[in-house]
């Protein structure tokens, strides 16, 4: 092989290694990316376990008794526990809680607790370009898990 041939085929390797890079770090991004999402609804998962465990395991002594108009909306002692939760920080910060819910399932006998987050706008720039990206209506932008535990103390609201 002569010097021209071997200085020529340098350049195009390098002209094509500057082709394929965007890609290729486009690719490494979009992964660490998805872990970041996975570590999110992870912890939400967790946290609407936890939550959903310490409101079956109480008892009509254990509530904080509030005064409602219906009785039957107010699931007494429950917004404790969802100003508790919803205090929890994610992880990554990818997302932030918007909501946290906890309502008793008196005729299945079950505590269901919903917890929604979205995607965190001030977290990077990484994540405003990701909502940019997807658009206002992605699944993405909103995560939301729904957990349901039975209720071993048949709760009442009266």
């Amino acid at each position: 092989m002569k010097l021209w041939q071997y200085c020529r085929q340098k350049g195009q390797s390098i002209v094509e290694f500057a082709v394929v890079l965007p890609f290729l770090l486009l690719i490494v991004l979009g992964i660490m990316y998805s872990g970041f999402i996975y570590s999110d609804y992870e912890a939400i998962n967790d946290l609407a376990r936890m939550a959903a465990r310490d409101a079956s395991v109480m008892t009509a002594e254990s509530y904080n008794t509030k005064e409602s108009s219906n009785a039957d909306a107010a699931i007494i002692g429950f917004s404790d526990l969802e100003e508790q939760y919803e205090a929890f920080e994610l992880p990554n910060n990818l997302y932030i809680l918007n909501d946290v819910s906890i309502t008793y399932d008196a005729t299945n006998q079950r505590v269901v607790v919903t917890v929604t987050a979205r995607l965190n706008p001030d977290s990077s720039s990484l994540s405003s370009a990701f909502s940019g990206f997807l658009g206002e209506g992605s699944v993405l932008n909103r995560l939301s898990v729904e957990y349901q535990m039975h209720c071993e103390n048949a709760l009442t609201t009266t």
